[in-house]
This record gives structure tokens, sequence and C-alpha cells, in this order.
């Protein structure tokens, strides 16, 4: 069963995210185009006034938009580095090994029985399945955690300052979603962590090429040819 890491998806939408929002200021910044959109409703009177309003209405969306954009950076990092384990474990299920000898807990949520392994037709789609598992529980726990698991399987040139982004990131989104507390973003908190999440995908992408694992990369391939 072959696999790969899908980079041009990640890759777009993070990119897409970002470029959404820049787009929602810049509309935010152009009175005449509130004021169109205005003309469009019939209303006329006081346009200073409504545009003002209306610019106070659509910040305080934008404020809403970014909180929201702070759980989809982390769930596409959630999505990121479960593929990237996924990838390693089924080309190389011996590097399963590394966990199951060295975290009890790890080896209990794996589990491995004859009974599941006759259950499948081949070797080949058990380790798969196997590894699908695997991937979920390495992804499990607090990003420190996980990057901790992610260093032991390869060497990761990521720095300090990006990674204190990521921990930011979900830290954030944790007070969001647990705590309902609202941040006012602004674009410079938000290309921060889209830089952190771009930076983490083209490490994780550069160090699956070098273990020779197949990697859909036709977006990055353009810029590092040039």
């Amino acid at each position: 069963m072959n696999s790969f890491f899908d980079y041009d998806k990640y890759w777009n939408q993070n990119l897409v995210s970002l470029n959404k929002f820049q787009r929602l200021i810049m509309f935010i910044n152009d009175d005449t185009a509130i004021k169109t959109h205005i003309t469009g409703f019939g209303l006329t009177l006081d346009m200073d006034k409504i545009i003002s309003n209306y610019k106070a209405d659509f910040t305080q969306t934008l404020y809403i938009f970014a909180n929201q954009m702070v759980a989809f950076y982390c769930t596409l990092l959630d999505s990121i580095i479960e593929e990237f384990f996924f990838c390693i474990f089924a080309k190389y299920p011996e590097k399963l090994k590394i966990f199951v000898n060295e975290e009890e807990s790890f080896r209990t949520m794996l589990g491995f029985s004859l009974n599941d392994f006759l259950k499948y037709e081949s070797k080949e789609e058990y380790v798969y399945q196997l590894s699908k598992k695997a991937s979920k529980i390495c992804n499990n726990g607090n990003i420190k955690k996980v990057f901790k698991r992610i260093e032991r399987l390869i060497s990761l040139d990521y720095s300090e300052i990006k990674l204190d982004a990521i921990n930011e990131l979900y830290t954030t989104r944790n007070k969001i979603i647990h705590e309902n507390i609202f941040y006012k973003l602004d674009t410079d908190d938000l290309n921060k962590f889209n830089d952190g999440v771009d930076s983490l995908l083209y490490e994780l992408r550069d160090a699956l090429k070098k273990l020779d694992i197949e990697v859909k990369d036709s977006y990055v391939r353009i810029f590092d040819d040039d």
C-alpha cells in the first residue's frame, strides 16, 4: 500500500487562509468599498456615520474570524503531524519499536495480538492499519510531547523562535476553546502563527524526502528550482 505526504495540500490551505484574512482587512480599510456596499442597500443618510458603524461591525467580525483561524491552524498542524508519523511508520514499521520499547502507554494503546493480525488478508494491510493507529497515538498529548516524539524519529532543524510560536498557538487555541477567552488578534499575530506552520511543514517535508518517502510537493519545487 503506497502512501505519500501531501505537502501541496497543506501548503495551499495555510496560504489561502491568511490571504482571505488579509482581503477582509483591505475591505475594512477601504471606505469606498464599504460605501459601495451600503449604497446597494439604499442607505444614504449620514453616510460617514453609517460607514463608521459598518467598519466597527466588520472589525468585530474580523476578530471572531481571527480566533477561529487559531483553531484552524492547530487543526491543520494536527493533520500535518499525524500524516508525517503515518508516512514514516507505513514505510519503516520497525520504527514503531522506538515507542513500543520506551513508552508503556504507547504499547498499551497500540496493542498487538495474533487475532488482530489474522483479521487482515496480508501483513502489509495489517502494518498499514497499525501505522494509522500509531500515528494518532504519537500525535496525542500537548505539542511539546509531540515534538519530542518527532525528534526521536528525525533530526529536526527547527528554531526555538518558531517552536515558541507553535507553543503559543496551541496555548491560545486551548484558552479560546476551553476557557472561552476572546483575543483581539491582528495580522502580525496570524502571520507569526502562519509562518510557524509553514516552517514546520517545510522541515517535515524535507525530513521525509531524506528518508526516501514520497512527497507531493510541486509547489515548493518551483521555488527550489529557482
